[in-house]
């Protein structure tokens, strides 16, 4: 059961609308069309991903998309969270084209004469995994004093 469904991300909204009011000329085009574009691929990896989350049983998980979770005085943010009384599965989709290289630190997409350097999604994952079970620690040792 989706519990908090997909939506449209507000900045890609944003970004759609400032596009449409933005003279053709205007220099700040050159970084917004990228922008959006990379917003798009984002939002469309993780349409697929929430497609595939809606043929799951609705009885079996209860299904959270874009959370942003609190941690001490920061934040984290999950693209999908699968809750059970057996199991917590963390998701986050990617969607990258090109060649994608994965290193200890980081990951590196080349895609068409560029050259891009990401934080290794193997890491992301291991972090917010951590994350998790310190809010989750947090939350029942508050409440069960």
């Amino acid at each position: 059961m989706f519990v908090k469904p997909l939506e449209i991300p507000k900045n890609l909204l944003k970004a759609e609308v400032l596009e449409k009011r933005t003279p053709l000329e205007h220099p700040a085009l050159a970084k917004l069309i990228p922008y959006i574009k990379n917003l798009k691929s984002g939002y469309n990896g993780e349409k697929t991903i929430s497609y595939y989350l809606g043929q799951i049983p609705t009885q079996r998980f209860y299904i959270f998309h874009d959370l942003r979770l609190p941690y001490e005085d920061a934040f984290f943010q999950l693209d999908f969270l699968l809750l059970s009384p057996q199991i917590i599965i963390l998701l986050d989709g990617k969607n990258h084209s090109g060649k994608l290289i994965f290193e200890k630190n980081q990951m590196i997409q080349e895609y068409m004469d560029k050259r891009l350097i990401y934080e290794n999604p193997i890491s992301q994952a291991n972090r917010h995994q951590l994350l998790l079970k310190y809010l989750w620690k947090n939350i029942n040792c508050r409440t069960f004093r």
